[in-house]
């Protein structure tokens, strides 16, 4: 076997084949079959390295983030919010403990973001409970002669019909938004 150095590959060669037999090394190590260490990207304010790559171009390889792009599937809508913890991680819970930001981990999130839209979009409130008679108001409102915004009456219209469900109203209280998180 070709003397090689220790360090992170691409390559395939070093693989047997699909029947099992072994593969004859034919050169060494490669430049363009280089591979990187992973960033493990934690918890905390943002630190961005930029890593030069093949052909003069660049990477960004984030070492730590506090903030990030999330989207809420049922609804269709997308909001940049800020990261508060890492909950769960399927692969190693010690990544959990050192709140180590890989893909599939379970994060907790600033809800506030989606809230906002939510109560803009349908005109209800997750946080206080709204009163009957608000909602009433907002449709007698609109069967007079009024001076309101579109987006106003349409929230309006998609609230009347909506109710919030008990679930999606304890994920919005399950967390303290004035309290700092820790990192």
């Amino acid at each position: 076997f070709a003397a090689s150095k220790m360090g992170i590959s691409r390559d395939s060669w070093h693989k047997r084949r699909s029947t099992g037999g072994k593969r004859a090394p034919i050169r060494k190590k490669r430049k363009f079959e280089l591979g990187r260490p992973p960033a493990m990207t934690k918890l905390g304010t943002k630190r961005i390295h930029a890593v030069r790559t093949r052909g003069g171009n660049r990477k960004y390889r984030a070492l730590r983030t506090d903030q990030g792009n999330f989207s809420w599937g049922s609804e269709c809508q997308t909001r940049k919010t800020r990261i508060l913890d890492v909950v769960y991680n399927a692969s190693n819970n010690e990544l959990v403990r050192t709140k180590t930001l890989v893909k599939n981990c379970i994060v907790q999130i600033d809800a506030t973001p989606f809230r906002l839209w939510y109560e803009q979009h349908y005109g209800l409130s997750l946080l206080k409970k709204k009163s009957r008679k608000a909602a009433e108001v907002c449709i007698i409102t609109l069967s007079f002669y009024c001076v309101v915004t579109p987006c106003f009456i349409i929230g309006c219209f998609r609230g009347a019909r909506r109710l919030v469900i008990p679930t999606l109203k304890s994920v919005f209280f399950e967390y303290d938004f004035n309290r700092t998180s820790s990192t």
